[in-house]
């Protein structure tokens, strides 16, 4: 029997590793969406003076042409070289949070798949049903 909450509803470990990863996505993706402080400051400081243009489609910037790699950009998301939508700034510390947390996403089920961890079946599979835990 698995552990129950206080109102009696049963709890698996993996339906709780599920909601924990959920919650974990939804942080990074808002922490990554909101304005950073830095070019704020640096606005504010300078308001006599204009902020020097961010030229983002220097050669130098894009590792193979894909990946955005610009210490200078303070943004942690910056617009695609092509096409529509935003790429992440794999030198911005937001981008490489990003990078370990989807890293950590791929080598999790191949870590517990090579040491042997199996979650205990629930739902119904080929072999037939098995009651939730």
């Amino acid at each position: 029997m698995a552990p129950s909450l206080e109102g009696g509803t049963p709890v698996s470990a993996y339906g709780l590793f599920l909601v924990l990863l959920l919650g974990l996505l939804i942080v990074v993706a808002i922490y990554l969406f909101l304005p950073t402080r830095r070019s704020q400051d640096s606005r504010l400081a300078s308001a006599d003076r204009p902020p020097p243009a961010l030229y983002r489609d220097d050669e130098r910037n894009w590792l193979g042409g894909v990946i955005y790699y610009n210490a200078d950009d303070p943004d942690a998301l910056a617009p695609k070289r092509s096409g529509w939508g935003w790429t992440v700034n794999f030198a911005h510390p937001a981008g490489k949070v990003f990078l370990a947390v989807m890293a950590l996403l791929i080598l999790l089920p191949v870590a517990l798949l090579l040491l042997g961890v199996q979650l205990p079946p629930v739902g119904c599979h080929p072999a037939g049903c098995s009651p939730a835990r």
